[in-house]
């Protein structure tokens, strides 16, 4: 199979098409983390052997993608160990890697991210996920503990507490 990312169409008939002008230009490492936005307009595409976000934006009518300006983005300087997350709201878009968190802040309009910092973690992580209200990210660290930590609409994440 070509590199790239393949878009397919499922049909009502539940038959598999690949979408016309599928490859699409992507990341050339295979597997990488599909992150899809909540609102359905946008899908990010994150390598898991390099630092970059691939960011499309996504056509209603046809699936078609369409890469952003800017796309791709350096974003993480080490490659996540985990699936990136968007918050259910899609105001923020966070990265896993081993002892820190690195968050981004996802503009509705455009898809495009900005940096909203990076936690360091005394332990290291593993699993992550946000709750279905967008208030909180819980994220297991070694030992098994779990990192509760708010979101603040404007800098993303304070350390509520640990469990």
């Amino acid at each position: 199979m070509d590199r790239g990312l393949h878009v397919f169409l499922l049909t009502a008939l539940a038959a598999v098409a690949a979408l016309p002008g599928s490859p699409y230009t992507g990341p050339a490492s295979a597997s990488p983390f599909l992150v899809p936005h909540p609102n359905g307009r946008f899908m990010y595409v994150v390598e898991k052997n390099a630092p970059r976000t691939w960011i499309y934006e996504i056509d209603p009518s046809d699936g078609r993608l369409t890469p952003t300006a800017g796309s791709p983005l350096a974003t993480v300087p080490i490659p996540p160990i985990a699936a990136p997350l968007i918050d259910p709201s899609g105001r923020f878009l966070v990265y896993l890697q081993g002892f820190q968190l690195t968050s981004y802040a996802v503009a509705p309009a455009t898809g495009a991210l900005t940096s909203a910092g990076t936690l360091v973690f005394s332990m290291g992580s593993g699993a992550h996920a946000f709750s279905q209200d967008s208030q909180f990210l819980f994220v297991q660290g070694a030992n098994f503990q779990l990192r509760v930590l708010r979101l603040n609409p404007l800098t993303l994440l304070t350390d509520a507490s640990t469990i």
